[in-house]
């Protein structure tokens, strides 16, 4: 009987450890990351890349990367990570969606064939992944709306121009920023839109100004790109030292524009800590270590998924140069 037992329970070992492996499974002495960029030639991307090198070497010697680029078509993503699992045969899967309402053809192979994904910077509508890395828009949002109240003394007209509003960070940042705001009776937001097709908002930031006799005081943006097209708005209208305006993201151009006295701040979001923090996430992950997610957790699909958040820190002509020092 007590032989019996002991063959039991070495069967139950050999179980268990076969169920793990099965789930998260590596095949070489490295493990196989393959990541997947809507287009590594944004700023957004290239940052992230370069912070793969930052991650600890105890992290980058157990790791192997294959990044692609989808250049921002859908089906090219598709068909890229189809590859990168069933002929690159990645032990798992670092993800930057081209379109996150469009990513099933994709998170269905992933499923079939046992490959865990992370996300980076938007997330899948409506299916499981492990975990989601992004800036931390909560403090991002209350940098930009704090720099608005101090330098308006809480009062004034704003405009808020958001991203694509299909993107959750971009909602985030947009809703965080208006709660804020409104805690404040004398600022009035006068202005609020989602841009998915930027073209769209330098007429309508000529308009606004029109509207409003150009009595605005501020006008917050979700990211760089967005702030620099109303500021070349302002240029025009020789407005751009009287409008407070604020972006995120301290993009090159976003930098020189504050050097310049022409953009009043920004928020840098710390992309290469996303690329550090997201291949240690994928190392732990494969060898079953709990992600270091402080107990955020993203409710996506009614699933809880560990949600992993960058440093991020506020530039204004006070302190940008310690920024440009840094890089």
């Amino acid at each position: 009987m007590k032989i019996f037992y002991k063959i039991l329970f070495v069967l139950s070992i050999t179980l268990i450890t076969l169920y793990i492996s099965s789930c998260f499974r590596f095949r070489g002495d490295k493990i196989k990351i393959g990541a997947s960029f809507a287009d590594t030639s944004s700023i957004e991307a290239r940052q992230i890349i370069k912070g793969f090198s930052f991650a600890d070497d105890s992290i980058k010697t157990k790791s192997e990367i294959i990044i692609v680029s989808a250049n921002n078509d859908t089906l090219e993503q598709i068909n890229q990570i189809k590859d990168l699992i069933k002929n690159q045969k990645i032990d798992i899967l670092l993800v930057h969606c081209v379109n996150e309402l469009r990513a099933q053809g994709f998170l269905d192979v992933a499923e079939t064939n046992d490959i865990p994904i992370i996300s980076m910077l938007n997330i899948p509508f409506g299916r499981q992944v492990y975990g989601y890395i992004t800036p931390d828009y909560f403090l991002t949002a209350k940098f930009q709306s704090q720099y608005v109240v101090d330098a308006t003394g809480g009062r004034g007209n704003v405009i808020i121009l958001a991203g694509n509003s299909f993107s959750d960070m971009y909602s985030t940042l947009t809703y965080r920023n208006v709660d804020y705001l409104r805690k404040f009776p004398n600022i009035n937001i006068v202005f609020q839109k989602f841009y998915n097709f930027p073209k769209q908002i330098e007429p309508d930031v000529d308009s606004l100004l029109n509207l409003w006799n150009n009595n605005i005081q501020a006008i917050v943006a979700n990211n760089d790109e967005i702030i620099l097209k109303a500021v070349e708005v302002l240029k025009r209208k020789k407005l751009e030292k009287k409008i407070i305006t604020v972006g995120a993201g301290c993009s090159p151009l976003a930098i020189q524009a504050i050097l310049n006295n022409e953009l009043s701040m920004s928020v840098d979001l710390n992309y290469e800590d996303i690329g550090a923090k997201v291949l240690t996430a994928a190392i732990d992950m494969m060898y079953l270590t709990p992600l270091k997610d402080n107990g955020l957790k993203y409710t996506n699909d009614e699933q809880k998924v560990s949600w992993l958040l960058s440093d991020v820190k506020a530039y204004n002509v006070r302190n940008i140069k310690h920024l440009t020092n840094k890089n």
